[in-house]
């Protein structure tokens, strides 16, 4: 039981809970389940655990948006003297 125990704590830790987000699983095995994952508090600390994600992989990808933005902005950034010289040099606005 014990062999089982740590077991089923290392790959809830590799899944990123924390020690103490691995006692409702430590709790069903002690119980006698077979599996850590089988009771109430077990699968509501999977349902938590796939919240949090969730919300990390939205702020991942928002914060991914403003540095694209940010990326976009300064790549295509041209010096304010530069941009008067190029309109001065054609002022009718042909493209060369």
């Amino acid at each position: 039981m014990d062999v089982q125990v740590v077991r089923e704590i290392r790959a809830l830790l590799s899944l990123g809970l924390t020690a103490e987000e691995t006692l409702p699983f430590v709790d069903c095995l002690r119980a006698g389940n077979d599996r850590a994952d089988v009771c109430p508090a077990s699968l509501e600390a999977y349902r938590q655990r796939i919240a949090e994600i969730d919300r990390r992989v939205s702020e991942l990808t928002a914060l991914r948006g403003e540095l694209a933005g940010l990326l976009r902005e300064a790549e295509s950034y041209r010096p304010a003297a530069e941009a008067s010289n190029s309109e001065a040099s054609n002022p009718e606005g042909d493209r060369r």
